[in-house]
């Protein structure tokens, strides 16, 4: 099925009011999806999509590599999210990341307050910004700690 730049501009304006409507993960993988299509199949540059999609270039250089990353992976919800763009607008992406790359996994652990305020001041002593890459590599410490 063939397709025009103009259909896909339409459906990025009704993305994009999908959006300011409700910010989700489902509009989020449609919008990256046709900032993908955009930059890959209508060689659109990133400042152009940005503008359009009134968010900044780093954003677009992000949300276009993610169709092809879950597309591969074969992520359920993004092919689920997407799939009404995918058989209106049908893309084969190129492939961005080397395949031999994994990628890392996150962990969501729940704290009570005084293991907080343990994470915050082992932050403050080793002037650590952010508690993920805290708790990162307290975890990796204990983690060769426990393999002695």
């Amino acid at each position: 099925m063939d397709y025009t730049y103009e259909a896909v501009l339409e459906a990025c304006q009704d993305v994009k009011l999908k959006i300011k409507e409700k910010k989700n993960r489902q509009h989020m993988d449609m919008r990256n999806y046709l900032i993908a299509l955009r930059y890959y199949r209508f060689f659109e540059t990133e400042e152009y999509i940005s503008k359009d999609f009134e968010i900044d270039r780093c954003s677009v250089n992000y949300a276009k590599s993610q169709p092809s990353m879950l597309l591969s992976v074969k992520d359920i919800s993004f092919s689920a999210n997407v799939a009404t763009l995918a058989v209106q607008f049908p893309y084969d992406f190129p492939k961005i990341r080397d395949p031999k790359f994994k990628r890392s996994s996150s962990v969501i652990v729940y704290l009570d307050q005084s293991t907080i305020k343990k994470l915050d001041m082992f932050m403050m002593v080793k002037d650590i910004k952010r508690r993920d890459v805290a708790a990162r590599e307290l975890i990796i410490r204990a983690l060769k700690l426990w393999e002695e």
